[in-house]
């Protein structure tokens, strides 16, 4: 799970702006990753380490298609940082998905 602890100030409305761990510009491993990728990363941080938002919130959230939404969930998961699991009806319908934090 993640090793960061993200709180709001008590003063403002947490839902009103974004933490991005300094970590990820400095430190080792997140250095190999690209600025699209440490903000998906940050937004699945701030959602408490997990989230099953879709690709669709996630590209609204950064501004960029969902296809590219997928490429860069894909590359975070071929590097290690996250993993997902996806919950299917009897049907085999999807119902949802998990992203979470690996590392």
């Amino acid at each position: 799970m993640c090793r960061y602890k993200l709180s709001a100030p008590d003063n403002v409305d947490p839902k009103e702006y974004f933490f991005i761990p300094k970590a990820l510009f400095n430190d080792q491993p997140y250095k190999g990753l690209t600025l699209q990728e440490k903000l998906i990363y940050s937004y699945i941080l701030n959602d408490g380490g997990e989230t099953k938002s879709t690709n669709r919130e996630l590209g609204n959230f950064l501004g960029v298609s969902k296809d590219r939404i997928q490429q860069i969930l894909a590359t975070l998961a071929d590097k290690g940082f996250i993993e997902s699991a996806v919950f299917r009806n009897e049907r085999k319908q999807v119902m949802f998905r998990i992203i979470r934090i690996k590392r």
